[in-house]
């Protein structure tokens, strides 16, 4: 289409009508080129973008798919897919339009996400924000999957996890500081996630009954911290702790200046400064060095050596089902047939 020149500015403009993607047609004019080829060039470029291209936001998309989700898929899977965006996607995405994001934009996205999760977690994550991208595509007019092009992150494969005895976390504990010392007994008698730890409020300790009421979760994108709901709809639980835990925090409490029942618990720590004091203990400590999600797993063993039911370490861990912590977690009964076929030929040999 020809351009035109404004004879008062002696600037040059385009004006165009084109069809957008739901087939309904408008105008557009934009002013202000120096040169014909310059307001050419645009009318080009506005046309290759917004006619066939959705003009939502990714806030919008996202609801149209979850909606579409909420109609297609099981409860729980809707509201782990929820979880997932509005932790880590949502923050960095929901205020731009779908069809401006770009790979470039996905791949500093990916950047927080290798920060923060652990690779399994990474897999899933970008995922689902994959899958958005292919559901905008499909039914609104979407040219293309930024995700798919800047290449997947993360792993199928669990990484392996690592363990600390009581005795080896006790030896750790040595080298720490009493702040730090609190939050890490913490996780590893209660089983927490990190961000579930550092999302807990004063007021969610409990120290007369000695429960923890876990019903929120911290993650971090960029510099932005984001307080929401648990993982999943099982993480929301009470977790009963050992009296010499609930001691520990509250000569931890007595530490803090005048705090508020709505103040963070473990107010001046992040994840990051928290990996730090556990590297420098367990190095002066010489202990293999483990990931602050290795206390949770370290609380699981506990419990498996203990004798206790996988259904109430299920449930204790917030998992969503017990597969899931089979699945974690089942290797460690490598000796149960063994103990199983003992017992019953002692009952034997006692009723024989």
């Amino acid at each position: 289409m020809p351009v035109y020149l404004d004879k008062n500015t002696k600037k040059y403009y385009f004006k165009c009508y084109y069809t957008d993607w739901q087939g309904e047609k408008h105008q557009a004019k934009r002013r202000g080129f120096a040169l014909a080829r310059e307001a050419k060039a645009a009318e080009r470029e506005f046309l290759a973008q917004y006619a066939t291209n959705p003009n939502f936001t990714f806030q919008e998309i996202y609801e149209k798919y979850i909606a579409d989700c909420s109609v297609r898929l099981r409860k729980t899977s809707v509201t782990q897919k929820q979880s997932i965006f509005t932790f880590a996607i949502l923050p960095f995405f929901h205020a731009m339009k779908i069809s401006e994001i770009n790979p470039v934009h996905v791949r500093r996205w990916q950047n927080d996400i290798l920060l923060h999760y652990a690779p399994t977690s990474q897999k899933i994550i970008h995922g689902n924000l994959s899958a958005l991208f292919n559901f905008a595509i499909k039914f609104y007019g979407l040219k293309n999957n930024p995700a798919r092009i800047a290449g997947s992150i993360g792993t199928l494969k669990a990484h392996r996890a690592k363990f600390w005895t009581v005795e080896q976390f006790n030896l750790a504990m040595k080298f720490t500081t009493p702040a730090a010392k609190a939050a890490f007994t913490l996780l590893f008698y209660s089983g927490l996630r990190v961000g579930e730890l550092l999302a807990l409020t004063i007021q969610d300790y409990n120290p007369a009954a000695r429960t923890i009421s876990v019903s929120k979760s911290l993650a971090i994108i960029g510099s932005s911290r984001y307080i929401g709901p648990t993982k999943n709809s099982q993480s929301t639980h009470i977790v009963s702790i050992p009296a010499s835990v609930c001691a520990l925090l509250d000569d931890y409490l007595k530490l803090l200046y005048e705090p508020e029942p709505e103040e963070p618990l473990f107010l001046y720590f992040s994840k990051s400064t928290l990996l730090d004091k556990l590297n420098v203990a367990a190095e002066k400590a010489g202990l293999e060095k483990i990931r602050l999600h290795d206390l949770r797993h370290s609380h699981a063993s506990l419990l498996i050596n203990l004798g206790i039911n996988i259904l109430a370490i299920s449930r204790r861990l917030g998992h969503d089902d017990i597969k899931t912590t089979l699945n974690i977690y089942g290797h460690l009964y490598h000796t149960t047939n063994e103990e199983i076929a003992a017992k019953i030929e002692n009952l034997i040999t006692t009723n024989g």
